[in-house]
């Protein structure tokens, strides 16, 4: 069993990992992802083909887990990958990524309570008692994550041009997080209580194209917030968005009645290749950006460094090494006597 000591280790290592190394989140971003899509992937096999109960159960626990912790990883991925722990928003990055540590924990006790009860303590009259304090502790691990994500994307815009894009990105990322929220939430719904059919298919449509078009907004959010809207990644995040668009429209259209059955892999494939294909250029899109973001700020930082070592040229004067001697301006003291 695990200790509050064994917790306080496991905060203490990831917090540290998070402030030493921004590839951490990039770790996180990319396995968020691949959850995501493989989590609606597996839910998608489970609605289209007939297994028995035991297997059915076990592929719908797997697939809500994956998607559940995909959401708030990625968030935590973007607040690690978009911190800048050097620059002079050093303490307000740090204090997000602590508060993305916190949340992305949180939501991982969710998640681990989730796979232990469900599905047999998630249905019936006393279901309350587990779903209840599991989506309590899950919304405010998200919250956390996603508070933590927004004051990374702030701190990396103080002083930038391109306000109004960048208020459309945060906007986009909002609407993400309440989007997968919401269809989380819908669908915990129709597995907890009990709805005529006509219900019961209507929240779960809207449950599924919620989460499904949240996880390509929020990246193309990212795009727009941190990049204000550059005509590469922009134009490329864009793409995705309106591929995963066409995606969830197909969906609308064919759920449920062509999700079911010996020809719904006809109907299931092609939205699913074609959602699949939007994520993926979102993907690309929010990893350019956030490369772009760090290979600026390298430049940035070579340059004042160039400067700052030859300043002095226009003088007429010889720069000196900085770990010159300040008398004799040789790096290693005194030069011999001739």
């Amino acid at each position: 069993m695990a200790t509050r000591g064994d917790s306080g280790q496991l905060f203490a290592l990831l917090r540290e990992a998070s402030h030493s190394d921004a590839r951490v989140g990039e770790t996180f971003v990319l396995f968020s992802v691949l959850s995501i899509i493989g989590g609606l992937g597996l839910f998608g096999l489970t609605e289209t083909f007939r297994f028995d109960a035991g297997a059915f159960w076990t592929y719908r626990t797997i697939a809500g887990g994956l998607v559940g912790y995909g959401l708030p990883a990625l968030l935590y991925g973007i607040a690690v990958a978009t911190s800048d722990d050097e620059g002079e928003d050093e303490f307000e990055n740090r204090r997000a990524t602590d508060v993305g540590v916190v949340g992305v924990l949180l939501a991982a006790l969710a998640v681990i309570a989730f796979f232990v009860t469900y599905p047999e303590q998630w249905h019936g009259a006393g279901a309350l008692a587990y779903v209840a304090p599991t989506l309590a502790v899950y919304a405010l691990g998200v919250l956390l994550c996603s508070v933590a994500a927004g004051g990374a994307a702030l701190a990396g815009r103080d002083g930038t041009e391109g306000g109004q894009s960048n208020r459309l990105g945060e906007t986009l990322v909002l609407f993400s997080v309440l989007s997968v929220v919401g269809g989380v939430g819908l669908f915990v719904l129709t597995e907890t209580f009990r709805f005529d059919a006509g219900a019961f298919w209507t929240y779960r449509t809207l449950a599924g194209g919620l989460v499904g078009y949240g996880l390509p907004a929020s990246l193309y959010g990212v795009v727009v917030t941190r990049d204000g809207g550059a005509a590469r990644t922009a134009d490329v995040g864009m793409a995705g968005v309106v591929l995963a668009a066409l995606a969830g429209i197909a969906f609308f259209l064919t759920y449920p009645e062509q999700w079911h059955g010996g020809g719904a892999v006809s109907t299931v494939a092609p939205t699913l290749a074609v959602y699949a294909l939007g994520v993926l250029l979102c993907t690309s899109a929010a990893g350019g950006t956030v490369l772009a973001d760090r290979d600026a700020g390298a430049d940035d930082g070579t340059a004042a460094a160039g400067h700052d070592a030859t300043e002095d040229r226009d003088d007429g004067t010889v720069p000196t090494h900085p770990d010159a001697d300040e008398e004799t301006g040789f790096i290693w003291g005194s030069p011999p006597e001739s």
